[in-house]
């Protein structure tokens, strides 16, 4: 089974706000539609069962403003909290599944991802996965 998720990239900054989250700065998002995914469980992701809790993956909890510039957004349409984590764990997972399955939406972000993470960041590159 699988969920509509969008891969949003880009980097978390700032203080913690009162409930732990920081502010995101999305510089990219890339629509899966329709996957599944394991990514070594990540709490609280798109449909909230989709990716199991582990603990030795760092997250950090986030929020980012919408388009409108107004409306903080800190979960996603199925009611998970937004979780920012490594994008090297997303390219593993999502090498894996393209090595097994000839989805046609993994080898772009594959190479969106594999492009970004040659340049530096500063504040570090991160993804956020978001049901919808």
């Amino acid at each position: 089974m699988g969920y509509e998720v969008k891969v949003i990239i880009g980097y978390h900054s700032g203080s913690e706000d009162e409930m732990g989250r920081k502010w995101f700065n999305p510089i990219a998002t890339y629509d899966l539609c329709k996957v599944s995914l394991n990514c070594s469980g990540i709490k609280d992701s798109p449909g909230h069962k989709l990716l199991d809790r582990n603990d030795t993956i760092k997250i950090q909890s986030i929020y980012y403003y919408g388009d409108d510039g107004n409306t903080r957004i800190e979960e996603d349409r199925y009611g998970a909290d937004l979780v920012a984590f490594d994008p090297e764990i997303l390219l593993k997972e999502l090498k894996e599944q393209a090595a097994e399955s000839d989805y046609r939406r993994f080898p772009p972000l594959i190479a969106m991802l594999e492009s970004l993470l040659q340049q530096s960041w500063p504040e570090g590159l991160t993804v956020v996965l978001f049901g919808h």
